[in-house]
């Protein structure tokens, strides 16, 4: 029973005091301990392979955030590093006992087998001298080396603020520059290179094509090159482009600088570059392999879960031979993307495109019954795999997936086949026979999926209102003398340092979800854990840096630092001028709700120019979070009240960082946008769009208003994003009747999140990433880039950036926007409050009708109907239990139907429709 409305706690602080608790909420922060940790992280030994490399060996594992943030950051450990021992007047003298970044040097993770050394490469001026003897010591000047990053990849840091010293000799073994140690043939095709030394740059990556000249064998080109992991940077593997005659001797010609002519750019290692126009000496020539370049299948495995089956190639791919390319108006084969650095690839196949490729024979069984013992022979699993069945894990590996309530049976046998002229890889072979592999399920248990969530609890709902989260970014400091109040950042004011900020954060659980807010930093929803699969379905960044700098900076405050969530932002254009500022806030609590009223009146003037126009406009703005008792949902109530005598300009937008399906700091490149919308309009710098998707009006000038129309089809997909980061606006949401929603969803698991709105009111969508190859192979420690792997759909209450929306004198304009987790759900036809719902033809003369409702309680029961719209017969009906996992499914044979529309009604507690979803064919 409701027992009454309890208000809790109000927070009112003025801006100059807001101000300074952010900057007092930079003190850095240590952050956890990993279980199981034992006493830290150790230094083994110290040691010189040549006389301009110093080696620091740990005893375990690197933690990989230092290993990126070593690479990313020339000062990120270098300032703590101290070398002595040198001689006065020799050429070992800088080493006094000065830090790595006084003396010049420069600091790399190494490669290795262990990933626990860290590599010094001495600067120009200063040489080890043979028998020479050292030591080497880190000092933190009184900061914990924990504070300072340097853990082990357990999570266990240095001990202390200040090590021992080690002591090392020095070697006669002269630095040399790159040079080749051998050339060794796998394949007719593939050549495996060894240098003699390690390489620290300049070495090209995966797809090799923008000067494939500057690396040949025999005349033939290279096509591909890829780093063995764990070879100490010093082996690679070297695809080509036709084969090479067995049994003949061949040389290799790799140009100093294999991807072009600049001496800064040539191969690299502790001696310096080498000439980038000459070929780099060495071990070069060689005898063919007999062994031909054959593409086929290596392994085959069904992971413990047994709902996923790995399928994994000799080498990797380069396109799928039997499907077209997705680019418009293109020619040839599907490419298998991949980005240029990391190899990250998000291509996702339908069950109708994985049967060109794959062939896969099983036994599959009810998630609930899982038998034990011997069951039915192998047979065609094509109906059994999910809509989207496979997604690329990276161009060697394939990943089927059963649809959503079946696993593999426990102990089943059967069978993967490649089927024969269906893949090219790197080098350009396609794969000539069919070829088989078997496989057997464990046998063990499933595991539990969502550590926090038990299906047997009753509805409960609770609140942590003294909660912390910790936002990682790098050091900055206000710019001092600018307009009050003070919070621009330049450039200069932002450190190398990388800190941990405790935010004040408020928690709401209840039995499905875990939502994070944080009133303290510009009124977000940090998190939203969906508990059944423990994954999120937002988006926050590892690490912030601070970017968009200066006078002409795109940000009202002169700078942007991306942190993520779902978030307000208001008054002006992009992230407004509260998206870092604490907001007043209360909560009020009954037995069925929690609701957080965070508040702001808009009385900042700091900037205004031909773009940031609006100035203080007094507006008030409530944004109100509120988590329910019985559903998976946040609700944001937005209201925005004019107190002023007259009219007022102001921009509102809510802002999205969405990443459903996988941890809070981690994004899938599978991950598609889920909009009713069929068309977009790209802003006129993004040219590049018009190469992934149609022009809407051909005949228009390419960037006038029209000429930038373009269909929404191949953008869906963060994949597809290949010409780098943009901006583009939706058309006509408002217009669509089915047009009240938008999301996202991870094809890896068909795990979405859905954004329900009045898009009558809230009529602009606008679409960013990062571009495919800017979110995946940025590192997170880069200082100033901020390309980081999710999307962000934006909705706000005019078309587009930079045009205003008018409130009279008193008027308030308000509308609710609901956040609520889709499963099982490939794609969405209409979405509200209640839920999703899908429905499509089928090639067959079928129509089907998915539906994933939000009321998630056990006593609540629904009756899901396809209707022929023109004559109202009902082809197929279903009355069922929700499913926290699994949305209900409809099949039945569409006829002469053109219009079919799905009904989902709530039978228990008395009839209502909650949901229509329509589709014409």
């Amino acid at each position: 029973m409701n027992t009454g409305v309890r208000l809790h706690r109000y927070r009112s602080m003025s801006i100059g005091l807001a101000l300074l608790l952010v900057l007092a909420a930079l003190i850095p922060l240590t952050s956890p301990r990993t279980a199981g940790a034992d006493e830290g992280l150790s230094i083994e030994g110290v040691s010189a392979p040549d006389t301009k490399t110093i080696e620091i060996d740990f005893d375990r594992a690197l933690d990989e955030g230092l290993r990126q943030y070593v690479e990313a950051n020339a000062n990120a450990v270098r300032g703590f590093i101290h070398v002595g021992g040198g001689t006065e007047g020799q050429p070992d003298a800088a080493l006094n006992g000065a830090d790595l970044q006084t003396l010049g040097a420069e600091v790399f993770p190494g490669d290795t087998a262990g990933q626990d050394t860290l590599r010094i490469v001495l600067p120009a001026s200063t040489t080890l001298t043979a028998g020479g003897d050292y030591e080497l010591w880190l000092d933190g000047d009184g900061v914990g080396f924990d504070e300072l990053r340097i853990r082990a990849a357990d999570g266990s840091a240095l001990a202390g603020d200040e090590t021992e010293r080690f002591g090392f000799a020095g070697t006669g073994t002269a630095a040399a520059l790159a040079s080749i140690a051998s050339v060794e043939p796998i394949t007719s095709r593939l050549v495996r290179v060894t240098f003699a030394q390690p390489i620290l740059a300049g070495m090209p990556a995966h797809t090799y094509t923008t000067n494939p000249s500057r690396i040949t064998v025999g005349g033939v080109a290279a096509t591909y090159v890829q780093k063995v992991a764990g070879s100490d940077a010093r082996v690679y593997d070297v695809y080509l482009g036709a084969d090479l005659a067995a049994g003949q001797q061949h040389t290799l010609q790799l140009l100093g600088n294999p991807t072009g002519t600049q001496a800064n750019s040539a191969l690299r290692t502790s001696a310096g570059r080498v000439d980038p126009a000459a070929p780099v000496a060495g071990a070069t020539t060689f005898t063919g392999s007999a062994t031909p370049q054959a593409t086929g299948l290596q392994s085959v495995e069904v992971g413990a879960d047994r709902r996923q089956l790995t399928v994994t190639f000799d080498h990797k791919l380069a396109e799928l031979a039997q499907l077209p390319t997705w680019r418009p108006n293109g020619i040839g084969d599907r490419p298998v993307v991949e980005s240029p650095r990391t190899g990250t690839t998000g291509d996702s196949l339908s069950a109708a495109e994985l049967a060109t490729v794959l062939q896969v024979s099983g036994t599959a069984v009810d998630d609930d019954a899982d038998p034990h013992g011997s069951g039915p022979a192998p047979s065609d699993l094509s109906e059994d795999l999910r809509h989207t069945a496979a997604y690329f894990a990276d161009r060697r590996t394939i990943v089927v997936s059963l649809a959503e309530g079946s696993v593999f049976r426990r102990g089943s046998e059967g069978s993967v086949t490649l089927l024969a002229g269906s893949v090219k890889d790197v080098a350009g072979v396609t794969n000539a026979a069919a070829e088989t592999l078997a496989f057997t399920a464990p046998t063990g248990d499933l595991p539990e999926r969502g550590a926090d969530y038990d299906p047997r609890d009753r509805d409960y709902l609770t609140i942590d209102e003294n909660a912390t989260t910790t936002f990682t970014h790098y050091d900055f400091e206000f710019t001092e003398g600018t307009a009050t109040p003070n919070y621009r950042v330049d450039q200069a004011n932002v450190s190398d340092r990388v800190v941990e900020e405790e935010v004040d954060a408020i928690v709401v659980e209840n039995k499905y979800i875990k939502a994070t807010f944080t009133p303290d930093y510009g009124a977000r929803l940090l998190s939203l854990i969906y508990k059944p699969t423990g994954n999120d379905l937002l988006y926050a960044n590892p690490v912030g840096t601070p970017y968009g700098h200066g006078g002409n900076s795109p940000f009202y405050a002169n700078w942007l630092m991306v942190w993520g969530g779902i978030a307000p932002t208001f008054s002006e254009a992009e992230h407004g001028k509260y998206w870092f500022l604490p907001w007043d806030y209360e909560i009020v609590e009954t037995d069925d709700q929690i609701s957080i009223v965070m508040t702001k009146t808009d009385t900042i003037n700091h900037r205004q120019d031909g773009r940031f126009r609006y100035g203080a406009t007094g507006m008030e703005i409530s944004a109100t979070y509120t988590v329910y008792k019985d559903k998976p949902v946040v609700d944001l109530d937005v209201s925005l009240h004019n107190p002023n005598a007259v009219a007022k300009e102001y921009e509102y937008w809510t802002l999205t960082t969405l990443g459903p399906g996988r941890p809070l700091h981690e994004g899938s490149p599978t991950v598609e946008h889920l909009t009713p919308l069929e068309k977009v309009r790209r802003d006129s710098s993004y040219t590049w769009m018009a190469d992934v998707e149609r022009r809407v009006n051909p005949d228009a000038p390419a960037n006038s208003e029209a000429g930038r129309e373009l269909y929404f089809d191949n953008m869906r997909y963060l994949s597809r994003w290949l010409g780098g980061n943009g901006i583009a606006y939706g058309l006509d949401l408002p217009e669509n009747p089915q047009g009240d929603w938008w999301g996202a969803v991870n094809h890896e698991n068909e795990e979405g999140v859905v954004r329900v709105s009045e898009n009558d009111i809230t009529t602009g969508m606008k679409f960013w990433t990062w571009g495919f190859n800017s979110s995946f192979d940025t590192n997170p420690y880069s200082k100033g880039n901020s390309g980081r792997p999710y999307v962000e759909p934006w909705g706000g209450v005019t078309d587009r950036f930079f045009l205003p929306d008018t409130l009279g004198p008193g008027e308030t304009k308000s509308w609710t926007e609901t956040f609520m987790p889709t499963q099982d759900m490939y794609s969405i036809t209409n979405a509200n409050e209640h839920g999703a719902a899908l429905v499509a033809f089928g090639d067959d003369g079928t129509v089907s009708g998915h539906v994933f409702p939000t009321d998630l309680g056990r006593t609540a029961v629904f009756r899901a109907s396809l209707v022929d719209v023109a004559t109202g017969d009902v082809l197929a009906r279903e009355t069922f239990r929700s499913d926290e996992y699994e949305s209900a499914k409809l099949t039945a044979d569409a006829g002469d139907a053109t219009t079919v529309r799905l009904v989902l009604e709530r039978v228990s507690g008395g009839r209502q429709e909650l949901l229509t979803a329509e589709e014409s064919r």
